[in-house]
């Protein structure tokens, strides 16, 4: 059985080896909104389109079904403006395509494009987003160095990086969100021994 399909120009160019892998995002040009005059002059509801097209042919690694049962499940109001004249608008941006699709089979890759998508979303919840809301980036000897003598203290840097590193850098239980904090902290202790000290009183760390 054949049905006719959508696909965009250039895509492999744009999405370099997209069929590869699975990707969380894509990409968009903004010389494709502000300075592609043949975009500029297409109306909201193909402009639209044209970024489904591009989002959908990417998640399923294939061109695009033009099946109105399918793009009205991906939000195309059909009835508002047809397929057709928004394929005549976007002429120079997608072209369509005719390929054999067996049935079982396409439900087998959608069933399997899902689940790769799922383990995806799942990798992304548990390692990037924590990384994201952290914020923390370990410094380096030279920027502790440097940010002590500016603050004209006495902290070791290679003291610093080292107490940390032994214990992952966190801050008692919780993980560091600011070293430059750390520091302050380190300093203020500093200050407090030395205080006691010239007190006659010691204190042990």
């Amino acid at each position: 059985m054949t049905e006719n399909y959508v696909s965009v120009i250039n895509l492999e160019k744009y999405q370099p080896g997209y069929k590869d892998r699975t990707l969380i995002w894509c990409k968009t040009y903004f010389t494709m909104i502000n300075g592609d005059p043949e975009f500029e002059m297409l109306c909201e509801i193909d402009k639209w389109r044209l970024i489904a097209f591009i989002m959908l042919e990417l998640q399923i690694k294939n061109p695009v079904p033009l099946n109105p049962d399918y793009l009205r499940r991906k939000g195309f109001d059909l009835k508002k403006r047809p397929i057709s004249l928004t394929l005549q608008m976007l002429h120079t941006f997608v072209k369509c395509v005719t390929k054999p699709l067996h049935r079982v089979e396409k439900s087998r890759v959608d069933k399997s494009r899902i689940e790769e998508s799922r383990i995806e979303e799942i990798r992304v919840e548990k390692k990037e987003v924590p990384v994201k809301i952290k914020g923390f980036k370990k410094p380096s000897i030279e920027e502790v160095k440097e940010y002590c003598i500016a603050r004209k203290n006495y902290i070791d840097p290679e003291s610093f990086i080292a107490f940390y590193e032994s214990n992952g850098w966190k801050v008692g239980r919780n993980p560091m969100k600011s070293w430059q904090s750390a520091i302050i902290t380190w300093e203020k202790r500093d200050r407090h021994s030395n205080n006691n000290s010239s007190r006659g009183g010691g204190v042990v760390l």
